[in-house]
Parts: structure tokens; C-alpha cells; sequence
């Protein structure tokens, strides 16, 4: 049995919850921590997300590339059978200085690095490394997709992401893996790439 997941309130809680979405390829609670407006960042040399520069990347897109990856996989691609997702570092939250967003409802949160290695189905491996940044929004001051509001998780003791972005990692192109998959022979990929490839 997974430990139960933490709980999504306070902006450090959010992320812990994310991390634990991942790990635990959870593609029901990860639909539940993100806002209505949410915006994924690419990198901006990463190829991955050129289609995304001027229509950016939504919740829907982050739930449905979460999905694929977790559960169903895409053309090609089988979904994951394990996933591990660690942090280095401290959490780092303080204010959101993006203008009208006001302390406390509106936080920042930094990982200063990650290490995301994906093992798929049928062996192959993925590795992940850099800086995350989040936005993050208590729930009473949150822009939420009404299946969330009908929950009821739009109060102050939830909170949402409603941008992420990832501001520093490889830009190395994916490469096939036959056997069982290590960190160390893993292909490096960005964030961005793995989310596009599983978006088809």
C-alpha cells in the first residue's frame, strides 16, 4: 500500500502532493491540483514546446499527458511502470511578485533540483533533471474548473498550481533503452519533451 498522499494545504504541501501524483501515477488526484488558467512554461531552446509559444500549455493538456503517461500510453509508447521523482534541496516558498497577486493567497514556490527517471512498460528510461519553479493559489482566491469548485476544495485550506516552469536542465535527445532501467543509463530528457510526447 502508498503512503496516503500529503495534503494540498500550504503552497510546500501542494508540490509535496505532485511529487507523490507522479510517483504514485495517479492521474485522479493530480487533476485536482491544478487551477482553471494554469500555464506550463517551457524552456525557451527547447524544441518541445514551439507548438506552445503563442497557445500556451493548459490543465488540459497537463491532465491528459499525465493520463497517457500513468495509465494508457500513446502511439509507441507504453505508459510507466515505475516512476521516481526526488528533490534536492530545500522547498523555497515567498511571495508571488507578479503584479495584483498579494500575499498570503498567492505564493511562489522553487525546487532547486529534480531528478525524474521514468521507466516505461517495456523497459526504456527517462531521466529528467533541473530547477522547478511553481505558482501557487489558495483556494478561495483560485480560478478552479467547476468539477473542483463542486467538490468542494475552493476554500482556504487547498491550494492549487497555476504556472509551472522549468529554468534549467538538459536538452538532450531522447534515446531507446533495451533492459531493465538505471538512473545512470537513462536518457536525459527535458520535463517539456516527455510531457509533449505523451500529449499525442
Amino acid at each position: 500500500m502508498p503512503a496516503p498522499p500529503p495534503a494540498a494545504d500550504s503552497p510546500a504541501g501542494v508540490v509535496q502532493r505532485l511529487k507523490w501524483c507522479w510517483e504514485n501515477r495517479d492521474p485522479g488526484r493530480y487533476s485536482q491540483l491544478f487551477t482553471a488558467d494554469f500555464r506550463y512554461t517551457f524552456l525557451p531552446n527547447d524544441s518541445s514546446g514551439d507548438a506552445f509559444r503563442l497557445s500556451p500549455w493548459t490543465q488540459l493538456d497537463e491532465y491528459l499527458s499525465a493520463y497517457h503517461l500513468f495509465k494508457s500510453g500513446v502511439a509507441g509508447s507504453p505508459p510507466a511502470s515505475a516512476i521516481t521523482l526526488a528533490f534536492s534541496g530545500d522547498i523555497v516558498t515567498q511571495s508571488d511578485y507578479r503584479p495584483g497577486k498579494i500575499f498570503p493567497w498567492h505564493q511562489s514556490v522553487a525546487l532547486e533540483f529534480t531528478t525524474l527517471l521514468v521507466t516505461l512498460a517495456d523497459g526504456e528510461s527517462f531521466r529528467a533533471v533541473g530547477s522547478q519553479g511553481f505558482t501557487v493559489v489558495r483556494g478561495d482566491s483560485a480560478r478552479l474548473p467547476q468539477y473542483l469548485i463542486d467538490s468542494g476544495l475552493g476554500d482556504a485550506h487547498h491550494w492549487f498550481i497555476d504556472s509551472w516552469w522549468q529554468y534549467g536542465g538538459y536538452l538532450l535527445a531522447p534515446a531507446s533503452r533495451n533492459g531493465p532501467a538505471q538512473a545512470s543509463d537513462a536518457a536525459l530528457v527535458t520535463w517539456g519533451w516527455l510531457k509533449t510526447h505523451y500529449l499525442q
